[in-house]
């Protein structure tokens, strides 16, 4: 059984909740190896919220003042209460499921998730209106996305170039550029290389930096 959201919202909800959790707490908590004053603390923070909700909670002796003073201190037990949680249970490797699922707090989903290479292949077109700059746009010439934005499982997308009057016939001609995790890339050139062949080619990367088939290669002037 999991559960995302380990502190209930609502107040009818949270006092039972908190209640079980503490009281587990109390009857485990050496045998998770919790420090007994860390459990103790939790107890004497429960009890003070636990006294003011049954008081503001009775009909007989629900005043605005009351009100307030459960909410005071419920505000600071949700504090240690979360501090304990974080602390003392969640990443605790001798909380076992079976305990969370007594405590009501979210089992954590153990099996990885397999992202797979992009498969898509970006096409890149080159901006040159601005001086000594050039700037990479690309998008994919399976998925056009009407707003862009990158493919669905990509992280960016790698730039490699070239440079020299023919385009490079192989690997060894290009070298790594940058990772982008945009559409986009602005890449600065001296004044010295401006009229110089630009070669470039471009492929997606997902977040383990695996990456998806090559662009084909363009070719731009450094203005």
């Amino acid at each position: 059984m999991k559960r995302k959201r380990y502190i209930p919202s609502r107040e009818a909800e949270f006092y039972p909740w908190s209640k079980n959790l503490v009281d587990v707490s109390q009857s485990k908590g050496a045998q998770w190896e919790i420090p007994a004053m860390r459990i103790q603390n939790l107890g004497a923070s429960f009890k003070n919220f636990e006294l003011k909700y049954l008081i503001a909670l009775d009909p007989a002796t629900r005043t605005k003042i009351t009100v307030q003073d459960k909410n005071g201190a419920k505000k600071s037990f949700t504090v240690d209460l979360r501090d304990f949680c974080q602390g003392n249970l969640l990443h605790n490797a001798l909380v076992t499921d079976a305990d969370r699922d007594l405590l009501r707090l979210p089992i954590p989903d153990r099996t990885p998730t397999h992202i797979p290479p992009p498969s898509g292949t970006p096409s890149g077109r080159v901006d040159t209106a601005v001086h000594q700059r050039h700037t990479v746009h690309v998008v994919d010439t399976q998925e056009i996305r009407p707003r862009g934005g990158l493919p669905d499982g990509v992280y960016g997308f790698e730039t490699w170039r070239g440079t020299g009057s023919e385009m490079p016939t192989d690997d060894s001609g290009f070298t790594y550029l940058n990772t982008s995790t945009t559409t986009s890339l602005a890449i600065e050139y001296a004044l010295s290389e401006v009229g110089k062949n630009v070669w470039y080619r471009f492929r997606w990367v997902n977040a383990r930096n695996q990456p998806g088939p090559w662009s084909e290669i363009i070719c731009a002037v450094i203005p």
